[in-house]
């Protein structure tokens, strides 16, 4: 590989926070470039335990803001709690992890990266320069509640479908970070980017009036988003993070992989390779799975009427532990596969046809 003068980080979000913690534990020397004024912006991602392997989540439990050991989901007709680690990192947890271990001199925000030197690795994850062409959309706005008696949850809500269905497949997503404070999202897979933030923020209110009934609470911070759920192979070469398309294309979780690739590339780059040879190396071990996600995502936004979407998930969540499990890992072997889809199919079974033989990505229930 020759002498290697520097990394240059291009980009502080989420993968490149990684590489910062993974290249300061091995010595290496490295400079980070953000356009923001601090690093890691201000999200929140989580992860099911067995996403990651035993090592990578050592790598990563520092930063961690908060664990549970189970979850439940909310459908029409039925509740099910489900066991298994649960975790969640804050933008800002991730950030203090990093400013930790990193000298100050290392971590350039607000500014522009001018370009390397030729014996400089170069990685650039700085954001995604292009959308899909073909995608539909996970939408959501969520607030940090402060109630001001306890809210009486202990375990995360990933889902409650319980409530109308709108703008596509809609549920509330609930992390209780302690007993009086949760945050609280209501989240759509849409076909459309577009957030009416009036709209979401008098559903927000309804919901949790209607769930703590006369309790009072207040709102300390939003976060707000529209990710691109992918219905084709997505991802720009020699990009990492979400720009790369490593994320799992369904469910847009998007840590796991970033935990994990980052250990991958500074292995690949170690072992003689360049970056981009690093990243097809990659690539091909990620996209391997993921035609069979895509596919599920176009069932889903091009098969499905939006208000009846939710009867896809609420007949995935009634599969194995170790099936749901493997599914948002992005590991969903044979079996898996067949069992999702065996059975009466939750849409209309010559829509999916439709939409399975056309080129053309375009709904079939207008």
């Amino acid at each position: 590989m020759g002498k290697i003068k520097s990394w240059a980080l291009v980009g502080g979000g989420l993968f490149n926070c990684l590489m910062a913690l993974r290249l300061s534990q091995k010595g290496y020397p490295f400079q980070v470039f953000e356009r923001a004024r601090e690093l890691a912006g201000d999200h929140t991602w989580s992860f099911h335990q067995s996403d990651l392997s035993a090592e990578n989540l050592a790598f990563i439990r520092p930063a961690i803001t908060r664990e549970w050991s189970g979850y439940s989901v909310e459908f029409p007709g039925y509740q099910r709690q489900m066991s298994g680690g649960y975790l969640t990192i804050r933008s800002s947890d991730l950030r203090h992890e990093v400013l930790r271990h990193v000298p100050a001199e290392n971590i350039h925000c607000g500014v522009e990266w001018k370009g390397s030197s030729s014996n400089e690795i170069v990685i650039r994850a700085d954001g995604v320069s292009a959308l899909p062409e073909s995608c539909g959309w996970q939408k959501f706005v969520g607030w940090d509640v402060v109630f001001e008696n306890p809210h009486g949850l202990t375990a995360p809500v990933l889902m409650d479908v319980t409530v109308e269905q709108k703008d596509g497949f809609r549920f509330l997503y609930i992390l209780p970070f302690d007993t009086h404070r949760a945050l609280i999202e209501d989240t759509r897979y849409s076909n459309s980017s577009h957030i009416n933030a009036a709209e979401f923020h008098a559903d927000l209110i309804q919901y949790i009036n209607g769930r703590w009934p006369g309790s009072k609470w207040r709102s300390e911070r939003e976060e707000m988003a529209a990710l691109p759920i992918p219905t084709e192979a997505t991802g720009e070469r020699g990009r990492f993070g979400m720009a790369g398309g490593f994320f799992q294309p369904t469910t847009g979780y998007s840590l796991p992989y970033a935990v994990r690739i980052s250990a991958d590339l500074i292995h690949w780059i170690e072992s003689g390779l360049n970056v981009n040879e690093a990243w097809d190396r990659i690539d091909s071990q990620i996209k391997a799975n993921q035609h069979f996600y895509l596919m599920l995502n176009r069932m889903m936004f091009f098969a499905a009427r939006p208000t009846e979407r939710w009867r896809i998930f609420s007949r995935f969540y009634k599969l194995s532990p170790g099936l749901i499990e493997r599914f948002y890992a992005g590991r969903s072997n044979g079996f898996d596969k067949i069992r999702i889809l065996a059975g009466r199919p939750p849409v209309p079974v010559w829509s999916a046809v439709r939409v399975l033989l056309s080129p053309e990505r375009v709904p079939v229930w207008n």
